[in-house]
């Protein structure tokens, strides 16, 4: 609950820096992903790795260039979805009760999840074992 209600103290204070801090991580993991990857498979050892590595770091790096024109043309729209998260941000920070129901629904996945692994446990716990192995193939 602290988390969420610090998550969104900062998205309600700073949308603008959040945002730009997100899409310079995503820039700079397929920059550096992409150049690392294509320094890499040029001093591979095997053809294998080499064009394995080769083929991955163009992908980074096509997936770089594609990032960059489409933040270049959707720019616009790009402003306009940072706003609409501050005001997203403004109205839970002024709803702090919308919180309860992530913290419920958390609760309750939870509490299916540990209703799940009993049931798996309880079904398991039947099982017998028996250290022949079974006869796959009779024929041979």
């Amino acid at each position: 609950m602290i988390y969420c209600l610090l998550y969104m103290k900062l998205m309600s204070a700073y949308p603008d820096y959040l945002a730009y801090f997100a899409i310079g991580f995503i820039e700079l993991f397929l920059f550096l992903g992409g150049f690392c990857m294509l320094i890499g498979g040029a001093m591979a050892d095997s053809a294998s790795a080499r064009n394995s590595m080769l083929g991955n770091g163009a992908v980074l790096c096509i997936l770089f260039c594609i990032m960059n024109c489409v933040l270049v043309c959707f720019w616009k729209q790009m402003m306009t979805a940072i706003a609409i998260c501050d005001a997203t941000a403004d109205f839970f920070m002024a709803t702090k009760r919308l919180v309860f129901v992530s913290i419920g629904s958390f609760a309750l996945q939870l509490l299916v999840f540990l209703m799940g692994i009993g049931a798996l446990l309880g079904v398991a716990s039947s099982w017998t074992y028996s250290r022949t192995e079974p006869n796959i193939c009779p024929s041979l």
